[in-house]
């Protein structure tokens, strides 16, 4: 009996043993090796990437510009325009398997920078931003490199002037020149000469030369925009006889439709654009605060100020 139940018991690990030894087999032959390639579309300076993969776990992808991603389908922003090496590795039980290939990013216009690009239909928008750029300033009186500075900009200096509901101001470029703003609090900045002279509606004041006046965006606008340019604005001191001419060169300028406007709603509409990435631009803008009424409606400051790309 003794002999028959170790007979038995060898039979069962004998086959227990082949059973393991099958689902060993069975197991590799099922870990087969990850197959890997990708496809990308390339609109200004970002890139849209597809992966396709078989019997893979994990995603690594390197965009050679230092940014790296692990995701199967991201899209990546560069920073720079250039020919960057990008990588996909993939990772499953059977291995691991690669793919490489050149990304070119071609420099991206102004105009480009401004609205997104030509497939950009659903327009590029900007804010004023709460984090200032070195230089930020309101200057007096203007010539072509500014002036003196009157008020230093710092972060968040609307919130401090009662004005931090203008950092939700949406201004949109559309790539067909079309123009929106989205205003959130029934107004926008405006310069108190302006609004004094033309009537405005006010919402809110300060003591800075600038109010917060209503307005309502026209359901059609449009925007102009010149690069390379000479442009040259009659402006004013705060006193009489104190016309002058300032001419700006090799500038990029930007002006909205009547009514619409761009950052401030004063006399002088267009804004110049100092300069633009596709995240961050600085801009120019003027405003007329003489009390003098012969020469109120010219500028006597310039705001140099920065605003941020919706991302």
């Amino acid at each position: 009996m003794k002999r028959n139940g170790r007979m038995i018991l060898k039979k069962i690990i004998r086959m227990a043993g082949v059973a393991f030894f099958a689902a060993a087999m069975f197991s590799a032959c099922s870990e087969e090796a990850p197959l890997v390639d990708f496809y990308f579309e390339v609109r200004g300076d970002t890139a849209i990437f597809n992966s396709k993969a078989i019997h893979a776990d994990t995603y690594a992808w390197d965009f050679g510009d230092g940014q790296t991603f692990d995701e199967p389908d991201p899209i990546h922003i560069y920073e720079n325009p250039g020919d960057y090496e990008v990588t996909l590795t993939v990772t499953g039980k059977g291995g691991q398997d690669s793919q490489t290939k050149v990304v070119t990013i071609v420099p991206n216009s102004p105009y480009d920078l401004l609205t997104g690009g030509p497939d950009n239909t659903e327009g590029k928008v900007w804010r004023i931003s709460r984090t200032i750029s070195s230089g930020d300033a309101i200057f007096t009186p203007i010539d072509e490199e500014l002036g003196h500075v009157y008020l230093p900009m710092y972060n968040n200096v609307l919130e401090d002037l009662g004005l931090g509901e203008e950092y939700e101001d949406e201004f949109i470029f559309y790539p067909d020149g079309t123009y929106k703003h989205n205003v959130k609090n029934g107004g926008g900045m405006t310069g108190y000469r302006y609004a004094s002279n033309n009537g405005l509606e006010v919402i809110k004041t300060t003591p800075y030369g600038i109010w917060v006046t209503k307005f309502s965006p026209p359901e059609h606008a449009t925007f102009t925009f010149a690069e390379d340019t000479t442009f040259t604005l009659k402006c004013a001191m705060e006193r009489e006889d104190s016309l002058y001419d300032v001419t700006f060169h090799h500038v990029m300028v930007v002006q909205a439709s009547e009514p619409e406007f761009f950052v401030l709603r004063d006399y002088t509409r267009t804004v110049i654009i100092k300069e633009i990435t596709h995240d961050k631009m600085r801009v120019l803008v003027f405003l007329s605060s003489s009390d003098i009424d012969d020469i109120s409606q010219y500028p006597t400051h310039a705001f140099l100020m920065t605003l941020e790309a919706e991302k």
